[in-house]
């Protein structure tokens, strides 16, 4: 088996008893101007989390445009040659 499966096995595994130890758990978030009472702990992380992943989305795709770009631009020594040899003169 792939280890990195294993490994995401592993971390899920963590995650459900973090989330299941923590079902309990509540707290009160303050955005300023409104709070939110009552929220689960686990579910604030959760959130944290996939805002997280939503955030670094657009920065890992424009990171990886820019490769792309440099790598087909300035770079000869990939051209195809026809396989004719140059006449001697």
């Amino acid at each position: 088996m792939p280890w990195r499966f294993i490994l995401t096995i592993v971390l899920l595994i963590l995650v459900l008893v973090f989330v299941g130890l923590n079902l309990d758990n509540r707290t009160t978030i303050s955005f300023g101007v409104y709070t939110l009472e009552d929220v689960r702990v686990a579910f604030a992380l959760s959130f944290a989390f996939f805002l997280g992943v939503v955030v670094t989305i657009p920065f890992t795709l424009l990171r990886r445009g820019r490769k792309e770009k440099k790598g087909s631009s300035g770079d000869d020594s990939r051209k195809e040659t026809s396989g004719e040899v140059p006449e001697k003169r």
